[in-house]
């Protein structure tokens, strides 16, 4: 599994920190936000016919258990399926609280480690092994859940999407705003797994960083003054009870300057924080950056 599929939050200790999807908390099996199964550490154990204690132990104190006999040969059944990060278990919000959860590849491995490799392999271990090499492990759990890629994919994008249906032909004629100029990198965000939703509005941060450019730099003796215009947000959305919103639109003439500005300061230098404040993800940030700005 590519290293893409799992975002480290840049802590030091390298936990994890997702939403939780979609879970099933009876079978101890789950689907992250980003589409990625996972067993609980009771519903791995259940599953390699340990008990839960063992499976904590080996991803409690990895940093050491990886270089131990048992360890190193999890971490070769990992190596061989492209598995690189530095943690085997993902820290998860469920409710308020913070669980761990371990990946659908790791629990492969380990699973398979109990069943053929582990002096106390068992036969429970062997049977569900050979299950999942039927019906992979991935389409397993999320037959379980009721989870469907295709409802998924269409949700990513419901947020973003709606919000450009209410805010079509709102704008002026002679001016542009925030919202409109940003919708590429919005697209991007969404393309590269980055979660948007009411949490996540990149043109707040953009407009409010602008505005703030905007009159230090005396941009209106420049290009004249800019306007409020008429915004509503999605009625599912928190900040709709405030509708309608009245963010700045700007003359046209200033949108070289605009993009210009995006490009070389916004983007480089407030943007990734921004990101990252929003996914506990330094690295993410600054990966979707280059991306952005390449």
């Amino acid at each position: 599994m590519s290293k893409e599929n799992f975002l480290t939050d840049g802590n030091s200790n390298g936990n994890y920190l997702f939403k939780v999807d979609i879970e099933d908390q009876l079978k101890g099996m789950g689907v992250l936000e980003n589409g990625v199964p996972y067993l609980t550490t009771a519903g791995l154990a259940d599953l390699c016919g340990v008990n839960v204690r063992t499976i904590r132990s080996i991803y409690e104190d990895w940093d050491n258990e990886k270089f131990r006999l048992r360890g190193k040969q999890i971490q070769s059944i990992l190596d061989d399926a492209g598995y690189c990060e530095d943690r085997i278990h993902i820290s998860v919000s469920l409710n308020g609280s913070l669980k761990h959860v371990i990946p659908d590849v790791v629990c492969m491995a380990i699973l398979e480690y109990y069943a053929f490799i582990s002096p106390n392999k068992n036969d429970q271990a062997q049977h569900h092994f050979r299950i999942l090499c039927r019906v992979s492990f991935r389409e397993f759990v999320y037959a379980k859940v009721g989870y469907r890629r295709e409802n998924i994919e269409i949700e990513k994008w419901k947020y973003f999407h709606d919000r450009v249906s209410l805010s079509s032909n709102t704008v002026p004629i002679g001016y542009y705003s925030v919202f409109q100029e940003i919708h590429s990198i919005v697209v991007d965000l969404i393309n590269n797994g980055f979660p948007v939703n009411d949490r996540v509005i990149p043109d707040i941060s953009v407009g409010i960083c602008w505005s703030r450019y905007w009159n230090k730099s005396a941009l209106s003796e420049k290009y004249g003054e800019r306007i409020h215009y008429q915004h509503y947000y999605p009625d599912y959305y928190p900040q709709a009870e405030s509708n309608p919103q009245e963010p700045w639109c700007y003359p046209d003439e200033s949108l070289a300057e605009f993009r210009n500005w995006l490009k070389t300061e916004y983007l480089t230098t407030k943007f990734p924080k921004y990101l990252a404040s929003k996914v506990n993800n330094v690295v993410l940030a600054n990966n979707m950056i280059n991306r952005l700005t390449s």
